[in-house]
């Protein structure tokens, strides 16, 4: 798949921002994608109480719907999370929101081509993704970070890129290159 990249950053200068309702929000989290199982938002949640004890004020937003959702804002009220994980549904344009945000989190358990990473690199949101093919290709050599499959594993990966903040390397452009050039060669 090739990047619009010059859409996505019009779009973050157009979209509506989230956080506007949460000015005091320290760090600014976010996660988009379907709730479903491989999506597994659970990890995030659950990696939240350990983020709290190190960022009190820190807040998630996740973006998305699904058949797990119901079960996620379950999982948050049992955690007494409700005033940190916040839950908006599907969003026309996210980008504003991305932009703005600290960190971009996925948690999946298996992805193809996770565009949604690729997307937060040129907003210069830096990823944290977990150990699995796509994700780990598509934020290699960008300071994005792999974190471990446990809750505080997770929750430890974060805090680290939240102690020593950068913003991802990440050329839109040699990434389109790469990808036209992988599908002529399969085309051939």
């Amino acid at each position: 798949n090739v990047l619009n990249d010059e859409r996505i950053r019009a779009d973050a200068e157009r979209g509506v921002n989230l956080w506007e309702g949460f000015e005091a929000a320290a760090p600014r989290l976010i996660s988009l994608g379907r709730f479903s199982p491989e999506k597994n938002q659970e990890l995030l949640i659950r990696a939240m109480p350990g983020l709290i004890r190190e960022f009190p004020d820190a807040q998630l937003i996740l973006l998305g719907s699904g058949p797990t959702e119901t079960a996620m804002k379950a999982l948050t009220e049992s955690l007494g999370l409700r005033a940190a994980v916040h839950f908006w549904g599907f969003t026309e344009n996210p980008m504003t929101t991305v932009k703005d945000s600290d960190l971009f989190l996925l948690g999946s358990t298996h992805e193809g081509q996770p565009m949604v990473l690729l997307e937060a690199m040129v907003l210069g949101t830096r990823p944290i993704c977990t150990d699995v093919p796509g994700s780990v290709e598509a934020i290699s050599g960008s300071g994005g970070l792999v974190a471990g499959w446990t809750p505080e594993a997770f929750a430890e990966t974060v805090i680290a890129a939240l102690r020593d903040p950068q913003e991802p390397v990440f050329d839109a452009n040699a990434y389109n290159r790469i990808a036209l050039a992988e599908f002529h060669d399969l085309i051939r």
